[in-house]
């Protein structure tokens, strides 16, 4: 298992490759995708009926906002906070037809956990707070993504 600080180093490195991703699709339904896992950090007080929303983003144009090309959520989160320094971690997978993809385009992840049920984005949720890229610039259809509370 790796570390999210190793993650993140192994994902800066793929970045930097210029190859085209290998995106792997179902045979059945003819879906491309993307899969990971989601990583609450140790430091995050104790939650539980949180709701994960996972967005893949189309991050190309710099002065506009950002294009939501697939998502999903993911109910029942939970997370227990205690002096071990443990982890939570939740896989994902998010299926996106073929059109709604340019691999041309530069692709994100982006995570929010209503940690407190409201359907309202607030101080007291989590965030991802940098860019993990995918299926972007030679970046694998993989991501795991850091999530702790907000300073």
């Amino acid at each position: 298992m790796l570390r999210p600080q190793a993650a993140v180093k192994r994902l800066a490195a793929m970045s930097e490759q210029n190859a085209v991703p290998h995106i792997q699709k179902e045979s059945r339904n003819n879906l491309s995708f993307v899969h990971g896992r989601i990583v609450i950090s140790a430091e995050t007080k104790t939650f539980s009926g949180g709701t994960a929303y996972i967005f893949l983003e189309d991050i190309s144009l710099a002065d506009a906002p950002s294009r939501i090309a697939a998502e999903t959520k993911i109910s029942n989160i939970k997370h227990q906070s205690d002096d071990s320094g443990k982890t939570t971690g939740i896989p994902f997978r998010i299926d996106f037809s073929d059109e709604a993809y340019n691999p041309k385009n530069y692709c994100s992840l982006r995570v929010w956990i209503d940690v407190n049920r409201d359907g309202e984005q607030s101080v007291n949720d989590l965030y991802s707070d940098r860019i993990y890229p995918v299926l972007t610039r030679g970046t694998s259809n993989f991501a795991e993504i850091l999530l702790h509370p907000q300073d």
